[in-house]
């Protein structure tokens, strides 16, 4: 029997956020489970994938056949009623969790309302931002397990 399916991670963004914002690592130092290092940890686990993705589809794939992707959890968040202000409150959290991990597997970059949002707060440091040639390595490689 084949594995048709490869995940190269489970749940990342939960990763990094239990790890790094939940107090869930002991050996983690408590000045270190900060917001930005659960962005940098994203960021890193999204290159990481990246990495793996390239040395599948390069060396195994013709042979294999397999399809490789990345298990994403997500907690959708719906609009509390039509008013705009509602629809786009939902729109952000939505780009603030799932989005921080499939919008670049997919465009290749962090969500715009992301990047705003930390910038108008003076935070936009806690984003990493990818290369070129990152952005150009890490975009359509968006074969997902999705949990809402």
């Amino acid at each position: 029997m084949r594995v048709e399916y490869w995940l190269t991670l489970n749940e990342p963004n939960m990763h990094c956020i239990t790890v790094y914002n939940g107090g869930l690592a002991p050996m983690i130092p408590k000045d270190q489970q900060t917001a930005q290092n659960v962005y940098k940890c994203i960021h890193n686990e999204i290159l990481a994938h990246a990495a793996a993705y390239r040395l599948y589809d390069s060396k195994y794939r013709k042979d294999q056949g397999g399809r490789v992707g990345m298990g994403a959890l997500t907690f959708f968040a719906r609009p509390n009623s039509t008013k705009w202000d509602d629809i786009l409150a939902a729109e952000r959290a939505n780009m603030f969790d799932i989005g921080l991990i499939m919008h670049p597997l997919v465009f290749g970059d962090y969500p715009d309302v992301v990047k705003e949002t930390l910038t108008s707060a003076g935070k936009l440091d806690y984003l990493a931002t990818f290369t070129d040639a990152q952005k150009k390595d890490i975009a359509g490689q968006y074969l997902t397990v999705t949990s809402i």
